[in-house]
């Protein structure tokens, strides 16, 4: 599972390319005037400086602005670096300690870890079997002496993964995750991924979520193949639902298709990890020019947990952008953003999203991929699983209810997402008929747009409420509609509204399967 209070293991020291010239004087002074943000320039500086004193200089101030900050991976690897970890009598310093409390894992075993991880790793294949006693290994040896005069002794396993075979060390996966994605060695992770999984370390949930986060960064695979076969399982807990959403939303945000993200994101806060859903959610909407509804979606003095948060922070309850943000400021952004793109620092930067395409279903196709890559993919999308992912209801019967025929249907304005403002009479026409060809052929249709968001309105332009039921084998789902969306790169219908508990919901829906209701009178 994906934990908001572990974010900050995804933090650390990362050495990205140099998009413009740093020197300490920069760093220096950005310390002073904004300590947060010298961090990335201080980075800068130590992998791009040819001066030694220098660079010892920046990692010593790295030092005291990752302890500052907690930023707890980046100041446990430049402490396992210098060889200086414990103190004279042997205690390890608080920020071991605080994340070895978080985690709820030894401290040694953390730091042995962090250390490990940010080597290469060797074949796990061998070791991927709990080896057996020693009293039956000297057993098996000893016949084989008999029968072959060869002795075979068992491979040793390796510290690293002596430490990650154990159960209580299972949070260690995400430490270590960390560390060989943002050092961009994927082909490690997943032998470290797969050693996991075939000695049943990580739970189920957790894995899954690793495997596709996995995915988003390293661009190996079909990250929409993955997502869609992972909300298949019927295993998914709430907690697991919350995250596949959450990933589903970051995989959308980053084709450009902000207004499916916000959802998505929306709706992963419904199932779990509430914060989370609202910030990512916040930052979708900032990206996408909803301001106003992207600060509605957090609470003033919420606690950042990363420079994008602190940013989001600064633009909502700060008045950030009435200063404009000085130009090592923007430098530091761009650092950041290199390393790991966010629409926060896009937004501050003035980029535009880009439009890439997103798969309409998942392909059966083979993919390049390693064989750990495989045996990964056989175990955790092997399972039982539905015809379709659960935020997918085109194959369940569905009865859409409305309490009288509408006058109009109408399109609802882009200036805001989940706040329905009123209806204008300029962007309605005569309802025809619930359909998708007399909806999709009326003079509503008009520009390249990728989403609308549509309402049925009576003659005075009121909207008319409408309810769906979708009935499925075991259980029936009742939402309040506020909307049916269209997204015209999928070429699907949506049905977005609220349960009876006021849960968010976003449902694909199919007009095949529905059963149009007016209750005239009623």
């Amino acid at each position: 599972m994906y934990f908001k209070r572990f974010s900050y293991i995804l933090v650390f020291l990362s050495f990205v390319l140099s998009l413009e010239s740093v020197s300490y004087e920069d760093a220096y002074a950005m310390e002073k005037e904004d300590p947060l943000f010298s961090i990335p320039l201080y980075e800068e500086l130590l992998r791009t400086s040819q001066k030694s004193d220098i660079r010892k200089t920046a990692s010593s101030r790295l030092f005291f602005l990752y302890e500052k900050y907690r930023k707890y991976i980046p100041a446990i690897l430049i402490m396992s670096r210098s060889g200086k970890i414990t103190d004279k009598k042997g205690k390890y310093p608080s920020i071991v300690t605080e994340l070895a409390g978080g985690l709820n894992v030894n401290p040694s075993a953390l730091v042995s870890v962090i250390s490990g991880c940010s080597r290469p790793i060797p074949d796990p294949d061998p070791f991927f079997q709990e080896q057996t006693s020693k009293e039956n290994s000297t057993d098996l040896v000893a016949e084989e002496s008999v029968e072959t005069n060869v002795v075979s002794p068992p491979a040793e396993l390796p510290y690293l993964f002596k430490i990650l075979s154990k159960k209580e060390n299972a949070p260690l996966y995400k430490a270590c995750y960390a560390v060989k994605i943002k050092s961009g060695d994927y082909d490690g992770w997943e032998k470290i991924h797969a050693f996991g999984e075939m000695r049943n370390i990580l739970s189920p949930e957790t894995s899954l979520a690793l495997r596709i986060s996995y995915t988003l960064h390293s661009d190996r695979g079909s990250a929409y193949k993955r997502i869609y076969s992972g909300g298949r399982l019927k295993s998914l807990s709430e907690e697991g639902k919350s995250d596949l959403l959450y990933l589903y939303g970051k995989f959308l945000r980053n084709l450009g298709k902000f207004d499916s993200s916000a959802r998505y994101f929306w709706m992963s806060a419904s199932y779990g990890s509430k914060e989370r859903g609202r910030i990512e959610t916040a930052k979708t909407l900032l990206a996408s020019g909803r301001k106003q509804e992207a600060c509605a979606q957090i609470a003033k003095g919420f606690s950042p947990g990363d420079e994008s948060e602190e940013l989001l922070n600064r633009i909502c309850f700060k008045n950030f952008e009435d200063g404009h943000p000085g130009q090592e400021l923007l430098k530091a952004i761009r650092i950041l953003n290199s390393d790991a793109s966010d629409p926060v620092y896009e937004y501050l930067l003035g980029r535009g999203p880009s439009q890439k395409t997103e798969d309409s279903e998942p392909e059966e196709t083979s993919e390049n991929s390693s064989r750990y890559a495989k045996l990964l993919d056989d175990k955790l999308f092997g399972g039982e699983k539905n015809q379709t992912p659960f935020w997918d209801y085109r194959k369940v019967e569905t009865a859409f209810f409305l309490p009288a025929k509408p006058a109009f249907l109408c399109k609802q304005g882009r200036s805001s997402l989940f706040k329905k403002n009123l209806i204008q009479p300029q962007n309605c026409v005569p309802f025809q008929e619930l359909s998708p060809e007399a909806i999709l052929g009326s003079a509503l249709f008009v520009s390249d747009q990728e989403e609308w968001s549509l309402l049925f309105a009576n003659a005075a332009y009121n909207t008319v409420p409408g309810r769906i039921v979708f009935s499925g084998e075991t259980s029936e789902e009742s939402l309040q509609i506020s909307s049916i969306v269209y997204r015209k790169s999928l070429n699907r219908f949506f049905a977005e509204g609220f349960l009876n508990d006021g849960k968010y919901r976003f449902y694909s829906i199919d007009w095949k399967n529905l059963k149009m209701e007016f209750s005239e009178g009623n």
